[in-house]
Parts: structure tokens; sequence; C-alpha cells
């Protein structure tokens, strides 16, 4: 399959790049990085895996540690800012339980969110 070259937002880049990265269909984003595959990798393991989620709670900058973030996707992951996650580019399905996990109810989720699209 051949590869491309697109400009669009960083917003839109994440997002496609994390689409393009599943379908495995190679895409030469200008600045595209493979943190957010790692951020969402984190989220995943804490949502759906007990003992990782509990190895989380014990020391979660340790966690964090595993995973190759970069500095603002570790602050964001450990201060779960739901406003600054999903404008990473995690994906809504990954990033509500996530805040369940750690009680951020409807209404302060909706707040985070407000204004987005």
């Amino acid at each position: 399959m051949v590869g491309f070259e697109i400009r669009i937002s960083d917003f839109l880049r994440r997002r496609l790049g994390a689409i393009y990265l599943l379908a495995g269909v190679p895409c030469n984003f200008r600045r595209w990085d493979m943190s957010l595959y790692q951020l969402q990798k984190l989220i995943y393991h804490v949502n759906r895996d007990s003992a990782e989620r509990e190895r989380y709670r014990a020391d979660p900058a340790a966690f964090v540690k595993n995973y190759e973030l970069t500095n603002a996707e570790a602050k964001a992951a450990l201060e779960v800012d739901v406003r600054a996650l999903y404008s990473m580019g995690v994906h809504s399905l990954l990033l509500r339980p996530f805040t369940l996990l750690h009680k951020v109810s409807n209404e302060d989720y909706a707040k985070a969110l407000k204004g987005l699209e």
C-alpha cells in the first residue's frame, strides 16, 4: 500500500494517525509520534486489567514511566486532565472509563470537554 503525506491540525493528525496505525496503513504525518498509542495503551491497561490497575493505583508515577509518553502526556494522565487527554487524541471510549475509575462526575467530564468538537 502506498503511503501519503497530509497537512492537517495536530488534533486531527493524532486522531487519524491512530486509525491509520491500527489499520496498518503507512502514512507520513509531519510530527506524528507514537506516544498517542502509548498513552491509549496505558489507559486501556488501567481500564481493563485489574492487576495493572492495582499497579497504577499503588504508584501512578512509576506506572506511567513504563510507557513512552511526552512530558505533557504523562502529566495529563497523572492529573486525569480530561480536556488535555481528549485534545491529545485519546478516544472517548477509553477516556470515559478511565475518568470513571477516578470518580470524575458526568458534570465535571462534560465541563472539561465543553467547547471541543
